[in-house]
């Protein structure tokens, strides 16, 4: 009997597991290049770089990783080394394009159980019986719409270095100096301004007065440089009742507190805003350095301040202690006309993301819908393949960003 006449395809036979017995590299051994790359459950899809050849994986390419802990999935078709624990690494079964099975389970609801093993759960998925060549034919429009977003992660990669570079060209390094700027401490240059203890009752209004951010409204992708909307607000007689002050824009802000503080984020708030005692900001004395104090703080690595306790901080003192140059009036103003420029930029990059990944998510949920999957057979795989394409030739014109 036809394993397609069940209906679905169980997972146990539509995948293997394959992660046993293969060597793992522990996340310290990481390094910043090497000869073998590293992928683990992050989401970075590289993780770092091994130069120990024999922690090759050693199975047959390519795999789908699952992240155990993240639940989040990679299509890896190249020669690499797995990193620490939390990783599965799956062989799809010659019934099924390695790539189908990729987006498929991208599409499927996992359960979030924190950080605990979510395994049990994708073993639950069963796959739609659908012939290789409908497979080989959904793939390749998806993948059309996947090439689209991968350019877009090219540009934000390309408008990330551009900040560093022209601070570097126009000023120097911030700790060298080597222009040989008037260097004064932070505090000359802004104030440090800290956040307050909100209850959680006062922190999920939908709408008041202020803005109010947590260390969690960092976590926006593509390294943005602002934070442009929130999804909490605070009242005015709340701050008032708290003695919390709100933030001017300008402010430069980043984590100070808890493991956040590792991830090296900086933002730069646009408008009032008010934040929880996780976070820190610096105000500037005058509005026209805001830029620069945020070009400064971009190559600074603020992790080098983190104490070494079992709750990772740094202390707002000596951040204000930190030495930086002073350059010229007009060169602070003609590097913020750079920085204006850039952030424009950045902008128009980042709503052409968000356009390719809204597309990318309706295509795909669409392609896997039920009332969809009976279309994919042979005989009507034509129609359903002409169906898709009519939504994703609308946005043809995005291949100009090349």
């Amino acid at each position: 009997m036809s394993i397609y006449s069940q209906g679905r395809v169980p997972f146990d036979r539509a995948l293997t597991d394959e992660t046993g017995g293969q060597r793992k590299i522990l996340r310290r051994d990481y390094l910043r290049s090497g000869v073998l790359p590293v992928i683990d459950q992050g989401r970075t899809f590289i993780a770092g770089y091994t130069n120990d050849r024999n922690a090759a994986y050693s199975g047959p390419l390519p795999v789908i990783l699952f992240g155990d802990h993240t639940r989040i999935f990679k299509y890896v078709d190249f020669t690499f080394a797995l990193g620490a624990d939390g990783v599965k690494v799956l062989r799809p079964s010659p019934l099924y394009d390695p790539k189908f099975i990729y987006y498929y389970m991208k599409t499927r609801e996992i359960p979030a159980r924190g950080y605990s093993r979510h395994f049990k759960f994708l073993k639950q998925v069963t796959f739609p019986p659908i012939p290789l060549s409908g497979q080989h034919r959904i793939v390749d429009i998806l993948d059309q719409i996947d090439h689209l977003r991968r350019l877009q992660e090219k540009a934000d990669t390309k408008a990330n270095r551009i900040l560093p570079s022209i601070f570097i060209q126009m000023f120097g390094d911030p700790v060298a100096n080597p222009m040989n700027w008037p260097v004064v401490p932070l505090r000359k240059l802004g104030r440090p301004l800290s956040g307050g203890i909100f209850p959680l009752i006062e922190q999920g209004q939908t709408e008041g007065d202020v803005p109010f951010i947590k260390v969690s409204d960092m976590n926006t992708e593509g390294n943005e440089w602002f934070i442009h909307r929130s999804n909490n607000y605070v009242s005015f007689e709340t701050l008032e009742r708290l003695k919390v002050r709100s933030a001017p824009a300008g402010t430069i802000v980043f984590p100070k507190i808890g493991a956040a503080v590792a991830t090296n984020k900086k933002r730069l708030l646009i408008g009032s805003t008010a934040y929880d005692n996780n976070v820190v900001g610096i105000v500037p004395w005058d509005i026209a350095y805001s830029a620069y104090l945020f070009g400064f703080f971009i190559l600074f690595d603020l992790k080098t301040l983190i104490r070494s306790t079992a709750l990772p901080s740094i202390k707002t003192s000596e951040i204000m202690q930190l030495n930086i140059a002073k350059p010229p009036r007009n060169k602070i103003d003609l590097f913020t006309k750079h920085f204006n420029i850039l952030a424009s930029i950045r902008k128009s990059i980042s709503e052409e993301r968000n356009r390719i990944n809204r597309l990318f998510n309706v295509v795909i949920h669409r392609t896997f819908e039920e009332s969809l999957i009976d279309l994919y057979s042979e005989t009507h795989m034509h129609e359903a393949h002409q169906n898709i394409e009519q939504e994703t030739r609308q946005l043809a014109y995005v291949e100009s960003i090349r």
